[in-house]
């Protein structure tokens, strides 16, 4: 503010506003939305595509380094992970507001020794105060929360060598998902990229049997996914 790079707002305190929620006449909204999901399949998937994918890589990034993760390096009680994800997200939805998913800046409260809910509930609860002061919040610049951010993939590359580098079944679907991340700005496109290497590199060096079933249909998902985009890349 003292550099004139951030203006005050007019005012300090606005209560939130639902004029993009689809509760207020439900049934008609309801109806459109049907509507339009039909229409737009593709544009609808997508956006399916990424909010699961994109929850469970940040799970996973997270449950690793919070150590909350089994012998197999899957993360403990992750379906009630996916359940919070889908809750917030559904009513997030019907509270008009942008996808509420779950975001990798989790990684400071895992910092600061969070390892149960009890982290996120006192998140939650600082949210719900500062409700009321959106404006206040708002006016604080990207630049001013960016340091954060670049602590926070800081924290996540000390995960690296927990990667098998001399596999390179292993280290290149990685390497692939490391770099597509940060230049595609998605994970679940780097997460999908990441597969389908995974599955080509096993299937050129004779090594099909190591794919599992799972595996090979996410593949496949996501071959059909990366397909349907590319009429919207290039319309």
């Amino acid at each position: 503010m003292g550099l004139g790079l951030v203006k005050p707002p007019e005012v300090p305190v606005q209560l939130p506003v639902f004029s993009t929620s689809i509760v207020p006449n439900f049934i008609d909204n309801i109806t459109w939305w049907f509507r339009l999901v039909s229409l737009a399949f593709p544009v609808a998937f997508s956006l399916w595509m990424i909010e699961f994918f994109d929850g469970i890589g940040t799970i996973m990034g997270l449950s690793n380094r919070a150590g909350l993760v089994d012998r197999d390096g899957r993360p403990i009680n992750i379906e009630r992970a996916l359940y919070a994800d889908a809750i917030g997200t559904t009513i997030g939805a019907l509270a008009g507001t942008t996808t509420t998913v779950i975001y990798v800046e989790s990684a400071s409260g895992i910092e600061s020794g969070g390892r149960t809910g009890l982290t996120s509930l006192v998140t939650g609860l600082l949210f719900l105060a500062f409700l009321p002061l959106g404006p206040i919040v708002v006016m604080i610049p990207d630049c001013a929360t960016a340091p954060v951010l670049i602590l926070v993939g800081l924290m996540f590359v000390s995960l690296i060598p927990k990667i098998n580098f001399n596999d390179l079944t292993e280290a290149i679907p990685a390497f692939v998902a490391m770099i597509s991340i940060p230049l595609t700005y998605s994970i679940a496109t780097g997460i999908g990229l990441a597969f389908i290497t995974y599955t080509l590199t096993k299937l050129v060096t004779g090594r099909f049997r190591e794919i599992s079933v799972t595996t090979l249909i996410i593949t496949l998902v996501f071959v059909l996914y990366f397909v349907a985009m590319v009429p919207m890349l290039n319309p």
